[in-house]
């Protein structure tokens, strides 16, 4: 199971034609506060302050479907569904991932929004874009893992010309045991 990206779904809402949409994206922003308040102390979120975002972004999303009504039936029986709006299918969407879109609060290991993972995967789109793709499997394997490493460095603020340097000299840089082991208790 995924996780709704915070930042996009702010970002939906606030430019969200046909109606008002600060108070969801408010509720998500004071949740993120929530969230960089407590997590990086190793702390859960109260459970009281969970329900509180809850229950506020349940009261916003009510108020946006109060001005984005379900639309009429059509006059004629036509095939298909019938079209709603583009504001509607954003607030149906968060309504039925809403567990998706709050987890950040409750899992300390899940991000507020995506952005990192966008990074980490936009070197491998842009090259697929500019070569057109990788000629064989075994290529683009070979590219994940030199780019696994060297955003590994960069992340582990390690000089990465020196990285490549030993890897190329046959003794890769790797995080220490204790690196690794501090990184997923933060996550934790």
């Amino acid at each position: 199971m995924g996780a709704v990206c915070g930042n996009a779904a702010r970002t939906d809402l606030c430019g969200g034609p046909g109606g008002t949409w600060v108070p969801t994206a408010t509720v998500l922003l004071d949740g993120k506060a929530l969230k960089e308040q407590y997590h990086p102390c190793g702390k859960p979120v109260p459970e009281a302050k969970v329900q509180s975002i809850t229950s506020r972004y349940r009261r916003a999303l009510t108020a946006g479907r109060a001005v984005n009504p379900e639309p009429p039936p059509p006059r004629k029986p036509t095939k298909g569904r019938i079209a709603r709006s583009k504001p509607l299918n954003l607030l149906n969407r968060l309504r039925e991932h809403e567990e998706d879109t709050l987890r950040f609060l409750i899992d300390p290991a899940v991000p507020w929004d995506n952005n990192q993972a966008e990074r980490d995967l936009r070197m491998g789109k842009v090259q697929q874009k500019v070569s057109g793709g990788f000629r064989t499997e075994a290529g683009a394997v070979i590219f994940a893992r030199c780019r696994s490493y060297l955003d590994t460095m960069r992340k582990n603020k390690k000089d990465v010309i020196s990285g490549i340097m030993l890897a190329l000299q046959g003794s890769a840089w790797k995080p220490s045991a204790r690196q690794v082991s501090r990184k997923r208790r933060r996550a934790a």
